[in-house]
């Protein structure tokens, strides 16, 4: 079963943390994910645990939803129509 994960960064937070964030999503996140919009990535369910650890170092400056998923699919992928 995949994870379904969308996050959001609020808004006062200080660029200093968005920074450590995203550069500590790219490398730790990013490698063991599918991203599917700019907030949006879905994983396998072996990843929950460590993900989960990694937004709660981040709690009081982000917002994050997880929904876990049996399938999904592409309704319009413009890279599959060339």
């Amino acid at each position: 079963m995949d994870i379904l994960y969308i996050y959001t960064i609020k808004s006062k937070t200080k660029n200093t943390i968005k920074r450590r964030f995203y550069y500590n999503f790219n490398n730790l996140i990013l490698k063991k994910t599918n991203k599917i919009f700019r907030s949006v990535f879905y994983t396998d369910e072996k990843n929950e645990i460590e993900i989960d650890k990694f937004f709660n170092e981040y709690a009081d400056w982000i917002e994050v939803f997880k929904a876990k998923v049996n399938s999904f699919e592409y309704l319009i992928n413009k890279n599959k129509l060339q």
